[in-house]
């Protein structure tokens, strides 16, 4: 079989040696299935939609082909085609893309804006890694949001090696989001240092729901390095965690990093260490981080508070919660809301709970009004934390607590 590009002449072979995409949909009989591409991008591609029929010389982003007969088809791209957009795809049309199998050589992908938003019946099989260049003219070409959620079929999705040419980007919510199926997720050398536009939702909701529907969770290995975005709320809101690397550099002064492992379940080991993460001063808020999470102890020993103003629900709705390893001269300046910071029933170590209330009348506001709730977190009495924690409610801090030790 030969299909033609320009004045080239290309046989189409086996999955071994044929340059190109390969991908495979699964149709009833009479159904159409849709190339659906990035908007704005290079097109010039030749198709065999596997049923014995080919077209040539294709120049849009929405090609069609409709079967005759109910079945599984090996779909080939040869030549420029800008990349897969699912984004605004009928649910129907999404279902149909059942496997991704290579990305091949013959192209260069423009945009990843919903590359394969919904297509949940698809498994990802590519062993290689596509050639990106982000170009310009194409819609939102410097986002991947949406690019691969709802893509609950995949197990294993491994993009730590793709170079993207172009960027960085600065669009990535939802990028990965809802991967339920998924026990290996690698992005771990992907550039994070785009400076976030204030019309961007960051990195919000950014892994949410990976692993959820696994039963021992997802390896995770979050992108290291320099992170300019300041929206990180809910990166992994549901997801259930086997083992994680998190280890950004955060550079950009108001981080909102709220909800980021709300209700997540972590499965290998429940005591969470963070001091790897660098850059802590540019975080603002941490409301939620925790809420509903099953981590009975976190480290965050070596973090600046200093701008940190929100932590309410802080861990709400835990009950494992046993201890949090704040820094022995942390600074509180900024915080005013740490309200449900521990819920009912669970509590940090004496220790710890004595110099939180020792620094935060050391370094803390006030004059105003304030809120602590620390759970069942119990203080030494007739010393420096009683003291201490006295001076706060006379400050204006409401304050419960589970009383002296």
């Amino acid at each position: 079989m030969r299909i033609g590009i320009g004045n080239t002449t290309t046989t189409l072979q086996g999955k071994g040696s044929f340059p190109g995409i390969i991908t495979e949909w699964t149709v009833g009989a009479g159904e159409t299935i849709t190339l659906h591409g990035q908007d704005g991008g290079n097109y010039l591609f030749d198709v065999d939609w596997g049923d014995g029929t080919e077209d040539t010389g294709l120049t849009t982003n929405s090609e069609t082909h409709t079967y005759a007969s109910a079945g599984t088809y090996e779909v080939k791209i040869l030549g420029q085609f800008a990349g897969f957009k699912f984004f605004s795809a009928s649910a129907a049309d999404r279902q149909k893309l059942t496997s991704f199998v290579q990305w091949g050589t013959e192209t260069v992908i423009e945009g990843l804006l919903g590359m394969f938003r919904g297509c949940s019946n698809m498994t990802y099989l590519a062993t290689d890694t596509p050639t990106i260049n982000l170009n310009p003219a194409v819609t939102l070409y410097n986002s991947a949001e949406r690019m691969f959620e709802s893509c609950s079929a995949i197990t294993y999705l491994d993009v730590s090696q793709w170079v993207i040419n172009g960027g960085p980007l600065i669009y990535l919510a939802n990028a990965f989001r809802q991967l339920r199926n998924c026990e290996y997720l690698n992005v771990s050398n992907w550039d994070l240092s785009g400076f976030q536009p204030v019309a961007s939702a960051g990195l919000s909701s950014f892994m949410e729901a990976a692993g959820a529907d696994t039963v021992n969770g997802c390896d995770i290995l979050f992108p290291s390095g320099q992170c300019n975005f300041y929206t990180c709320s809910g990166m992994f809101f549901y997801a259930k965690i086997k083992s994680l690397v998190f280890e950004p550099e955060f550079i950009r002064s108001g981080v909102t990093i709220g909800n980021c492992f709300l209700f997540a379940e972590f499965t290998d080991s429940t005591v969470v260490d963070l001091t790897n993460v660098t850059g802590t001063s540019n975080i603002e808020s941490m409301g939620g981080m925790f809420q509903g999470s099953n981590v009975t102890e976190l480290n965050v020993s070596n973090w600046d508070f200093s701008n940190v103003g929100n932590m309410n629900n802080f861990f709400r709705d835990n009950t494992t919660l046993t201890n949090i390893d704040f820094p022995s001269s942390a600074d509180y300046s900024s915080l005013t809301l740490a309200y449900n910071m521990v819920t009912t029933g669970a509590s940090i170590t004496t220790a710890e709970y004595d110099n939180l209330l020792i620094r935060l009348d050391t370094t803390g506001q006030k004059g105003g009004t304030y809120g602590l709730n620390a759970g069942d977190s119990t203080y030494t009495g007739g010393g420096a934390a009683a003291t201490a924690r006295a001076n706060l409610v006379a400050g204006g801090w409401a304050i419960t607590d589970g009383g002296i030790a």
